[in-house]
């Protein structure tokens, strides 16, 4: 890299003003070009800008970062004019896929469960070989208050809320031990599942409005009518599973099921689930 910096360090203090170009840098194995920065560097804190004009992505940063307190804040724009994963060796992808989009950013924490602010997406568009969809505005609001939490999704392809109190991180255990609790021969450490402690207790409510182009991108053996809905509640230590879902279609590899409705509902005893559909093909 080259960089003009100024600045001074005293202990543990660090602030420099810092303007340069970084040739290359190394990530994931793929060696990103010509990056440019410009901004203020403290501890654990960036506030500026910086772009990357590489053959496989175009981004242009601008805000700040702040690994400083308890809480990371972040406050930052970043528009993405042009992304290919497959050549960024992120996720699993196929070569001919192509990302670009607006995001911008007013949030502090670090994972999906302490996350408290706001995210949005603007004009992302997702491209792969004869298919292409396109998302004019996706926001994330995450509130957190004094005994519970709450994620609201507004876009215009669906909208979602959960409240309650959830660990996103613990809810795939926490679904199987409730299932192991209603069918234990599923459960092959045959040892006792205990719910005593699980915290997740919550409602949920999703609306799917203009689903159909996402669902056939991303996952071309499913279809999911638009105007689908789902709603309920979970509350592992109260043995309850409240799952209510309508669709006017719903298909997977071939087998179409047509004015779907899913109820379930739970004691800590019985789990009892129905099903009606108009016809299946």
């Amino acid at each position: 890299m080259s960089a003009d910096i100024n600045g001074f360090s005293s202990g543990k203090i660090l602030r420099a003003q810092l303007d340069g170009v970084i040739d290359s840098l190394e990530l994931y194995k793929y060696n990103y070009k010509n990056i440019q920065v410009a901004g203020t560097l403290s501890n654990k804190n960036f506030d500026g800008s910086f772009s990357i004009s590489d053959p496989n992505i175009a981004m242009d940063f601008e805000g700040k970062v702040d690994f400083s307190t308890r809480r990371p804040e972040f406050e930052f724009t970043a528009n993405v004019s042009r992304a290919r994963p497959y050549y960024l060796h992120i996720g699993k992808s196929e070569p001919d896929h192509f990302v670009s989009f607006l995001l911008k950013t007013n949030f502090n924490g670090i994972t999906i469960d302490d996350l408290n602010g706001e995210i949005k997406i603007v004009n992302s568009l997702f491209k792969k070989k004869g298919q292409q969809i396109q998302m004019y505005d996706f926001s994330l609001l995450a509130e957190t208050f004094e005994s519970s939490r709450s994620i609201t999704i507004k876009s215009d392809v669906l909208d979602s809320e959960i409240k309650g109190n959830y660990q996103f991180s613990s809810l795939v255990q926490s679904f199987r031990n409730l299932a192991f609790h209603y069918f234990p021969v599923f459960n092959s450490d045959s040892t006792k599942v205990n719910l005593a402690n699980d915290q997740n207790n919550f409602t949920y409510n999703i609306n799917f409005k203009n689903i159909y182009p996402v669902v056939t991108f991303f996952f071309p053996d499913f279809y999911l009518a638009n105007n689908s809905h789902v709603s309920g509640q979970y509350n592992a230590r109260g043995r309850i599973i409240e799952l209510n879902a309508t669709s006017p279609l719903v298909s997977f590899y071939g087998n179409d099921l047509n004015n779907l409705d899913f109820r379930s509902k739970s004691t800590p005893e019985s789990v009892i689930i129905s099903t009606t559909t108009k016809n299946l093909i």
